[in-house]
């Protein structure tokens, strides 16, 4: 196993750890989605570009634990998970996000992550603007942290776009009609 995987082995651990060290920073409690391209096996010789589209909704846990939802993939593969995340302020516009969690991986032929079970385990940085929208990128690992025959894990690169829920077209209408 390469150096690179297995210093990323430890990046699902030490991110669990820095959720609760972090409590104390101003929460910014709106539901939003997210979404954009990404690329997988960044690290690798072959890239493979990809798609995701993420809820993380208004709840907190614990007062700054929010908890995410996600569909990543091709038309080859798929990860569908759920996770924890918070979000750390950096500034008045700069927000520093990590994230932990859990899923389902199906793969044909795309990139093969040795088992159905995976993790996930980010670090994003997004820009908000005036208006609510923000963006960013993250970095993140994929892994199935050694349950399947072969942990061949993958590092991942997302461009993010975060709207607020309430910036959808449904619920701008919504409270239009109110």
């Amino acid at each position: 196993m390469g150096l690179v995987a297995t210093k990323f082995r430890a990046v699902p651990a030490l991110l669990l750890l820095l959720l609760p060290a972090v409590a104390a920073a101003a929460p910014s409690h709106e539901a939003r989605i997210l979404v954009g391209p990404a690329f997988a096996n960044v690290l690798d010789a072959r890239q493979v570009p990809y798609g995701f589209l993420e809820l993380r909704p208004s709840i907190r846990l614990l007062g700054r634990i929010g908890p995410w939802l996600s569909v990543e993939g091709t038309g080859r593969e798929r990860f569908v998970g759920v996770g924890l995340f918070t979000d750390v302020p950096v500034g008045p516009r700069w927000t520093v996000t990590p994230s932990v969690g859990t899923g389902f991986y199906s793969e044909t032929g795309g990139v093969d992550l040795g088992y159905r079970l995976e993790f996930r385990s980010t670090l994003e940085v997004t820009w908000r603007f005036r208006s609510g929208l923000a963006v960013g990128a993250s970095f993140g690992h994929f892994s199935n942290a050694g349950f399947g025959s072969a942990n061949p894990g993958s590092e991942a690169v997302k461009l993010v776009v975060s709207v607020p829920w309430s910036d959808l077209p449904g619920a701008v209408a919504a409270r239009r009609t109110r």
